[in-house]
Order: structure tokens, then C-alpha cells, then sequence
């Protein structure tokens, strides 16, 4: 678990679910599993989206905990740490997840449904943040207030 938060008060803290690609970064096409090194690489082209960044920032100020739940792989993680410290919201980041190899070829929203059974455990959780259908409608039916991330983007920003 990178967590940066105290177990101790875990389950009292409201916190944010949030996805990374397409939500807070503009998403990166050309994913496939030959191809995993070379699209990490192009994972650091992604530009921020600054709605969701702001808004980021702003659960963080009123007082909720920001999880990151991204299907990009562990081999990604060094670029998502790069990219999240690069569009500034390193700081508001409390605990982040990527998938682990074992759940590699995993559809997206069975992956964080799997996830958000065992997050919801330790955290308490109250909205998630994502820019695919299947996702969101997946948090819904899991009880959470959920945010279509498409609504901070632009032509130009990417979003699915």
C-alpha cells in the first residue's frame, strides 16, 4: 500500500477515488500488451486537465483525502509519480494504486471493481472520479457519488 495517511483514521477521513488517464491527464492511446514499455514513455507526453486538477486541489482543501486508482500497470509507476508531481498535484495525493500484474488483460472496470472491494475495507470512500461509462456506472451501483471526468475536458484535453 503507498499510503501516506495514519491507519489510525483511515475509515473516519472522507475519500476521493479518483482515476488518472483521461480524468486528470489526458489519456494516452496505443496501449497493448507488447507494447507496455514504449506507452509508459508516452504516458509523460500527457498533458494535465486543469478542471480536474483544480478540483483535485479543492477536495483537499475542504478536507477529503485523495485515493489515485489507475489501470495503468506497475510498471508505470515511476512515470505516474513524474507526471502527477509535473502538473502539481503530488502534494494532494494521499495513497495510489496501479495495477498489478495479475490482473493484467483485465477489463478496466472489473479491475477497479476488484480494487474498490478491498479500498472500501480501509477507506471510506464516498466518490469516484472517472472518465468511463463502465467505470462510473460500476461506482454508482457500488453506492458512491460519482463524477464523469468527460465534463472537465475539451476538444482538445482528451476524455473518452
Amino acid at each position: 500500500m503507498n499510503n501516506k495517511e495514519d491507519k489510525g483514521t483511515m475509515g473516519k477521513q472522507k475519500w476521493i477515488l479518483w482515476d488518472i488517464d483521461g480524468t486528470v491527464v489526458t489519456a494516452t492511446p496505443g496501449w497493448a500488451p507488447e507494447r507496455t514499455m514504449a506507452w509508459n514513455d508516452e504516458t509523460l507526453d500527457a498533458g494535465p486537465i486543469e478542471g480536474a486538477v483544480c478540483l483535485v486541489i479543492a477536495f483537499s482543501l475542504m478536507g477529503y483525502k485523495n485515493i489515485f486508482l489507475t489501470a495503468r500497470d506497475v510498471t508505470c509507476k515511476k512515470n505516474t509519480v513524474k507526471k502527477l508531481k509535473e502538473i502539481g498535484v503530488w502534494p494532494y495525493v494521499d495513497a495510489l494504486y496501479h495495477r498489478p500484474m495479475r490482473y493484467s488483460g483485465i477489463a478496466s472496470h472489473k479491475y477497479k471493481h476488484t480494487m474498490y472491494t478491498m479500498l472500501k475495507k480501509t477507506f471510506n470512500i464516498t466518490h469516484a472520479i472517472d472518465d468511463e461509462d463502465k467505470n462510473l456506472a460500476m461506482f454508482a451501483d457500488q453506492g458512491l457519488c460519482v463524477i464523469n471526468a468527460n465534463v472537465f475536458t475539451t476538444n482538445n484535453e482528451g476524455g473518452e
